[in-house]
Parts: C-alpha cells; sequence; structure tokens
C-alpha cells in the first residue's frame, strides 16, 4: 500500500456544501486543515491504494466530480 496525500484548494473557501459534497468523496481518508505555509485549503490521507496510479486515477474521478467545488486538487504518493 501507498501512502496518498490528496491537497484541495477551493474555489469558494467559504462554501460548506461545496466542502461537504467533496469530502464525501474521500470517506476513507484522514482530513485535515492545512498549516500556514502550505499552498492548500484541507489534506486528505488515505493509505487505501496500492499503487501511485490508482491514486491518480482517483485523484481524476474526484476532480471530474468535484469541478465545480474545488479551484484543485493534487496528490502526492509516498510509501
Amino acid at each position: 500500500m501507498v501512502v496518498a496525500i490528496f491537497e484541495i484548494s477551493w474555489k469558494r473557501p467559504d462554501d460548506e456544501e461545496a466542502r461537504k459534497r467533496t469530502f464525501a468523496l474521500f470517506p476513507d481518508c484522514k482530513i485535515r486543515e492545512a498549516k500556514r505555509h502550505e499552498p492548500f485549503e484541507h489534506a486528505c490521507e488515505t493509505r487505501m491504494h496500492k499503487t501511485s496510479k490508482e491514486a491518480v486515477d482517483r485523484l481524476r474521478d474526484v476532480l471530474e466530480k468535484a469541478k465545480d467545488d474545488v479551484a484543485t486538487i493534487t496528490v502526492s504518493v509516498g510509501r
């Protein structure tokens, strides 16, 4: 298993409904707010994926579903 951290930046940072919809796409993830120096608003960490390709595929799917709510989502994958 790999550690995948999805970093989320919002289109509308104060839109609580957008956050709920997007977080619902990450039910297996530990969600945390970003620290001041980080260039995103929230991070979602999971160990669900077997490969980095699976994590990237999930990123693609989530972006398609959340495109109206998020400015961007990126993923970093490690061991």
